[in-house]
């Protein structure tokens, strides 16, 4: 015990001089002098005192808020603390726990969110001319904003816009919002209009006169300011656009020019003035005398020759009446003679200058016969579609009289009248289509031919929208026409808040997926972004797919191959083993193809519908095309936005009927079976499926339920207006799944505007614009059993390619898929397909599904469905053909 003293000694020395120690006899005291401090956004360092006569230590339970050395006092301790500077506009806390032997104490810290903000530094207001350009905003701020442009011919990348050549004469303006919260800066871009070609046009080009001269005014046209006059001779005189003619004393005629120029353009004038007459004054008829008019009037032509100044008279007829007049010289005089509705009758036109100066014309009009039938004017059709590049249309017409036929507009001209009516239609230089008449006129009888052309396809391709392909909005989809590195925005679902489905569903199916708009954004979902991974590369056409997560995005490199790939994004890493049954946040399909094209059409009702040329995934249009494979794109459970994949054997794979909307969409590649009560691939107990049947976005069929109180709304009630993209739309940005209406084509198999034609390996819609192939894709069947059930007659799968391995004899009751492999379907935002098949009965060729679905196939048998009226269509993994947004 003795060896321990000096030990002891050692520790007490060093507690007596380190640190101070609690008297004995004191009681443990520690108390703070205030137990909640605040700070603000930018941080900074915050003092904490308290009392006490303990040993202590403090601590932090947050990372932005650092502990110091403490400094010492006699009875009150001083504890700093550093906080860092909140980069969110949302406040936030910590606490500093201070033990001093057994008490303990917590100081609450509070700092205040960041108040944010968005400045413009320098100029809000841009002017750029028609050629286009680059402009540059200089913005600052402390959120991450959004930025909104109301006009599709700016691009945006960073704060770097991009303005398009403006191909008009008018000017246009672009409003650009910089908005976070209730906080917003705008900023404003004018482009000029395109400088306009120069004209000069002059009214007559050439002058006849007389030899006592003469004044007229000549109607000068141009943009180019003011035009000036100047003649070649010194007899004739400029003022203006008045052009005077002195009088030729001498016998011999005589030329000059007026030269009219304006900026580098120039147009001449040519006079020619008749020489004095040497003899007699002369008054004399310069052609017929007798004039034989039909009953429905016209007009007739008097020749003059004359150097005198004479007088006309009609002799008192009200019929006859002077439309065109000159006093001097051989000139021609025009008449007009009105129809004649009753006896025969005649008129005498008399031209004097004296007594001795005078000769008069002799006008006799048929008598009115009254037709055996009345007139008519019959045209077959009463409206055709020209193509944009132009074309000369002939159609029939069936009339009894000779009708005129006349347009307004210069881009339509009439060639021929008769039993056929011929007109060239010009080349149409606007994208947009347009619209004229031709007016077939006889006495009172009016028909009239309308004529729609197409516009011109522009030459641009509008899918190359740079290198961040959602600058014109966020979808499901995007299309990808050449190699690069591209990014897309990773942080909302599908369309975001804008494309959320309707409340009246959401509060009658509690099981839809997300349950609130704000929810499409992924970073306030219950996780958090960590991983994108590729959950399937058909022709390799991604490499180096990255998540993002300082700016949201997901990049990656096109290599410039045709194909597609679907990407999901992931809150734990994925490997190829598990990507497929982990529960992704979202995905979303990058489609590298040739740009598509456009093709117009309208409905019985004259609405306009413009569809993209190939099915979503299609990377050819070809009928002949070696892989007839590639012109069928991918298939759409109904309401899903992941597009699904074909092959033998795939029943195996299937998945149960879902109760859960998210369930199917957090697992993109699963295809679902139908469920026992509704045949629908999602919710298996009920039928609240029916509920949902606007997931696509027609609010008409919303409330459709089942029960005494069902309101089944037909989806032709919906106006295209009311449709709506949703956030589970499977099309790029500015086109949406089409209503079942898109195909309710006017003159479908008859000798209308629109045909359909069967090839080998599709339908061929002859639309506005040219011919729209639909290849016959078949479909994929979720039904329960899948492929290896054959017992119903119905069939279970029609993606090409597949063949039914039990021969017809043996089963009877199967619809072999051996020859349903030339059938096709397409599936709309209602829920409803429309079909075609090249060897079934005429009536069947083309058929659009209605509420009752029917099955057909090209041997001519043809199906209804005795179920219910939607759930077996919307379990089906059907082709898609996306419109333009209306």
């Amino acid at each position: 015990m003795k060896k321990l003293y000096p030990l002891i000694a050692l520790i007490g020395l060093f507690v007596l001089t380190g640190c101070p120690q609690p008297d004995p006899g004191e009681d443990p005291v520690l108390t703070p002098i205030k137990t909640d401090y605040s700070i603000g956004a930018e941080g900074g360092e915050l003092k904490i005192t308290f009392k006490t006569n303990q040993t202590y230590e403090a601590k932090s339970n947050s990372n932005w808020l650092k502990v110091s050395t403490p400094t010492k006092a006699v009875t009150t301790e001083t504890v700093t603390v550093t906080a860092e500077a909140n980069k969110s506009t949302e406040p936030r806390s910590a606490k500093v726990t201070i033990k001093a032997g057994t008490l303990d104490a917590t100081i609450t810290v509070t700092q205040a969110g960041l108040v944010p903000s968005i400045d413009i530094k320098g100029s809000t207001s841009f002017t750029i001319g028609a050629e286009g350009g680059d402009v540059t905003v200089d913005v600052t701020s402390n959120v991450d904003y959004n930025v909104d442009m109301d006009a599709a011919w700016v691009t945006r990348k960073g704060t770097t816009f991009t303005v398009k050549p403006n191909e008009s004469e008018s000017e246009r303006s672009c409003v650009i919002t910089f908005s976070y919260g209730n906080i917003s800066r705008v900023v404003s871009i004018k482009q000029n209009g395109k400088t306009p070609e120069p004209t000069l046009e002059i009214a007559p080009t050439s002058k006849n006169v007389g030899a006592s001269g003469e004044t007229f005014t000549v109607t000068v046209t141009t943009n180019q300011g003011s035009a000036t006059g100047k003649s070649s001779a010194d007899w004739v005189t400029v003022s203006g656009n008045k052009v005077t003619v002195a009088e030729n004393t001498g016998s011999e005629s005589r030329t000059a020019t007026v030269t009219f120029t304006a900026g580098s353009l120039s147009k001449t004038l040519t006079i020619k003035q008749e020489g004095k007459a040497s003899g007699d004054n002369v008054l004399e008829n310069g052609g017929a005398s007798t004039y034989n008019v039909s009953a429905e009037g016209e007009d007739i032509t008097v020749t003059v020759r004359s150097n005198v100044e004479y007088k006309i008279s009609l002799g008192g007829c009200d019929w006859i009446t002077q439309t065109k007049a000159a006093t001097v010289n051989e000139y021609q005089h025009i008449f007009h003679v009105s129809a004649n509705e009753g006896e025969a009758r005649t008129a005498t036109i008399s031209f004097t200058y004296d007594e001795s100066l005078t000769f008069s014309v002799s006008v006799s009009q048929a008598a009115y016969v009254p037709p055996t039938d009345d007139p008519y004017i019959e045209i077959n059709p009463t409206e055709v579609q020209a193509k944009a590049e132009g074309e000369t249309i002939t159609v029939s017409v069936d009339a009894n009289c000779e009708y005129e036929a006349d347009c307004d507009d210069e881009w339509v001209t009439v060639t021929g009248v008769g039993a056929e009516l011929t007109f060239d239609v010009a080349a149409n230089p606007s994208t947009s289509a347009r619209t004229t008449m031709i007016q077939l006129t006889y006495q009172w009888v009016q028909t009239f031919l309308t004529i729609v052309q197409a516009g011109a396809e522009d030459d641009e391709d509008p899918f190359d929208v740079g290198s961040n392909l959602s600058v014109n909005g966020t979808a499901n989809c995007y299309v990808v026409t050449k190699s690069g590195n591209f990014t897309f925005d990773a942080s909302v679902i599908g369309n975001g808040p804008d494309g959320f489905i309707w409340d009246e569903v959401r509060a009658a199916d509690a099981l839809l997926w997300p349950t609130s708009p704000e929810l499409t954004k992924i970073e306030k979902g219950p996780v958090k972004p960590a991983q994108a991974f590729v959950l399937w590369n058909d022709g390799d056409v991604v490499t180096d797919v990255k998540y993002n997560a300082a700016d949201k995005t997901i990049s990656f490199t096109a290599t410039g191959n045709k194909g597609a790939a679907l990407i999901g994004l992931y809150d734990k890493f994925s490997s190829a083993a598990t990507a497929a049954v982990d529960e992704a946040i979202w995905s979303w399909l990058i489609w590298c193809t040739d740009a598509p094209k456009h093709f117009r059409q309208r409905d019985m009702d004259d609405n306009e519908y413009v569809l993209m040329d190939r099915n979503i995934g299609a990377i050819s249009v070809d009928p002949d095309a070696a892989k007839l494979e590639d012109t069928y794109g991918y298939y759409f459970q109904w309401g899903r936005p992941n597009p699904l994949k074909a092959y033998i054997g795939m029943a195996a794979d299937f998945q149960m009927c879902q109760e859960e909307m998210k369930t199917a969409l957090t697992h993109p590649t699963f295809v679902y079976n139908g469920g026992s009560k509704t045949n629908e691939w999602y919710n298996t107990g009920t039928a609240l499926a029916r509920v949902t049947a606007d997931l696509w976005g027609n609010p008409m069929h919303m409330f459709a339920t089942v029960g005494e109180n069902a309101v089944d709304h037909h989806p032709n009630h919906a106006m295209l207006g009311e449709l709506k993209k949703t956030i589970y739309d499977p099309c790029p940005p500015g086109y949406m799944v089409p209503p079942e209406r898109t195909w309710e084509l006017s003159g479908v198999n008859d000798d209308d505007e629109y045909t359909i034609s069967f090839v080998e390996n599709g339908a061929i819609i002859a639309t506005e614009n040219g011919d729209s192939f639909y290849p016959f894709a078949g479909y994929i069947s979720g039904l329960q059993s899948g492929e290896q059930n054959y017992s119903r007659k119905l069939g279970y799968f029609g993606f090409k390619g597949y063949k039914d391995k039990l021969p017809k004899e043996g089963n009877p009751g199967n619809m072999c898929w051996d020859f349903r492999t030339t059938a096709g379907v397409y599936t709309s935002c209602t829920g409803h397909v429309s079909a075609f098949g090249n060897d079934m009965e005429p009536s069947q060729q083309w058929n659009l599904y209605g509420a009752k679905f029917l099955y057909m196939s090209p041997d001519g048998n043809l199906w209804e469905s005795t179920g219910s009226t939607l759930g077996t269509i919307r379990q089906k993994g059907l082709p898609v053909r996306c419109v333009k947004e209306f």
